[in-house]
């Protein structure tokens, strides 16, 4: 809550606040004043064989945020979400891929990636329920 409360406060003053710290994809949002908001893209930078991780909120997944800009009108015109995947290896390195990489490498897994996408794209849109699967692709529109 606080939180919330502070972007809001700040808002009038920028075209985006992008948060990052709990390691997990949260939801993004565009405020009255036409900011892009966005709590936390998730996470690269951390071991997934760590014994602290929770894997619940899915911390393997990360979110790339793309802001278009209308350059004549000097405004955000869409905003989309890429989903990237961690997998670490056997000798702890971690490779980060797009989700549509992912799942033509390990076709075996495309409907657990399917439906971790699905949910992450709900947290995203801030909770609502994702009326039809969507598929796997690039980017996923948030906000036109």
């Amino acid at each position: 809550k606080r939180t919330e409360e502070l972007f809001r406060q700040i808002s009038p003053y920028v075209d985006a606040i992008i948060g990052n710290h709990p390691h997990v994809i949260q939801k993004f949002e565009m405020v009255d004043s036409g900011a892009v908001v966005a709590y936390s893209l998730g996470t690269m930078n951390l071991s997934l064989s760590a014994d602290y991780i929770s894997f619940e909120n899915l911390p393997q997944y990360s979110m790339a945020l793309n802001i278009y800009i209308d350059e004549k009108q000097k405004a955000i015109k869409k905003v989309t979400a890429s989903f990237l995947c961690a997998e670490e290896d056997c000798e702890g390195y971690v490779r980060v891929y797009p989700i549509t990489e992912m799942i033509d490498a390990l076709p075996d897994q495309s409907e657990k990636i399917l439906k971790d996408v699905n949910y992450l794209l709900s947290i995203v849109k801030g909770g609502m329920d994702i009326e039809n699967r969507i598929q796997i692709q690039e980017e996923y529109i948030l906000w036109e």
